[in-house]
């Protein structure tokens, strides 16, 4: 089976929407030691690896009074026997101010995730203590959907748990789809997390994610070897969601893109897809780690 490289680009779409200042090539590194207060990138509520719903997850910047969240979201739907079954999900952006007990109210921007879906998320928190890793508030989920499809309607607490730093070099050797043919191609990618920082003369907290650049070696695919990050919105990381562009040796593209499989930044979930040259439409998918 071939996957559509512009299907690709368009889930890459998805977990960027709205930004203006994601990725570009070199960036400096962040502290792997905490965050400052409030910005940063927090798990809210859920985990992939133990499928724990609803999954909830998000960039979030404080700007002045003004904070802002971008991540992701997925919540099963109401109807469903299991999350697994039926669920519903996509990009979120959310934004609120800070109070002066450092208490804030995040309320969700219109995002449509798909046909006739309308959701309504609400975050509700305080202000860690500068360096904590964790933080403690509560969530609303209500989706609708005109067709009755699918709809959702989930509230909670949850403790917040800093994301780690993706950095450092992540090796694997994963399966190559070619056409119908199936090989294995062995993946080593170095990255490096960038700081969320406001784009210079904006005022807005919706343009900002952490940036990711770095440099990837890719063995078993026949057209290339190593590529370079350049200059694309696609490279950030939003909540456990990242994706990064590479420029190959044979001038083709590979778009990396996934998720964490936990918050600890140890793995990554991926999709390598190749654009363009003799090669496109191939793709390596899998778990790389952390070395």
């Amino acid at each position: 089976m071939r996957r559509n490289p512009k299907l690709l680009l368009a889930t890459l779409l998805v977990f960027c929407a709205g930004l203006t200042a994601c990725g570009g090539n070199p960036i400096a590194p962040v502290s792997s030691t905490g965050y400052n207060g409030l910005t940063g990138n927090w798990a809210l509520a859920g985990e992939r690896a133990t499928n724990s719903f609803p999954l909830l997850s998000a960039v979030i910047f404080v700007n002045g009074t003004d904070v802002a969240a971008l991540g992701n979201f997925m919540v099963p739907c109401s109807n469903a026997p299991s999350p697994l079954i039926g669920a519903v999900g996509g990009s979120m952006g959310l934004t609120g101010t800070l109070a002066a007990d450092g208490t804030f109210t995040l309320t969700s921007l219109v995002l449509p995730v798909g046909p006739g879906y309308s959701p309504q998320i609400t975050i509700k928190g305080s202000l860690p203590a500068a360096g904590s890793s964790t933080w403690n508030g509560t969530y609303s989920i209500i989706v609708t959907n005109s067709s009755s499809t699918c709809t959702a309607n989930q509230s909670g607490s949850f403790t917040a748990q800093a994301i780690a730093p993706v950095s450092g070099t992540f090796a694997g050797t994963l399966p190559l789809v070619n056409g119908s043919s199936l090989s294995t191609a062995s993946v080593s990618t170095h990255l490096v997390q960038g700081p969320a920082s406001a784009p210079p003369g904006s005022s807005s907290t919706l343009t900002n994610a952490f940036p990711l650049s770095g440099t990837i070696t890719i063995q078993g695919v026949s057209c290339f070897t190593h590529g370079t990050s350049i200059a694309s919105f696609t490279n950030m990381i939003e909540g456990d969601h990242y994706g990064v562009e590479f420029a190959m040796d044979d001038g083709s593209t590979v778009l990396m893109t996934g998720w964490m499989t936990d918050f600890s930044g140890k793995q990554l979930k991926g999709v390598f897809g190749i654009i363009g040259g003799n090669c496109s439409g191939e793709f390596v998918d899998g778990t790389v780690t952390l070395q």
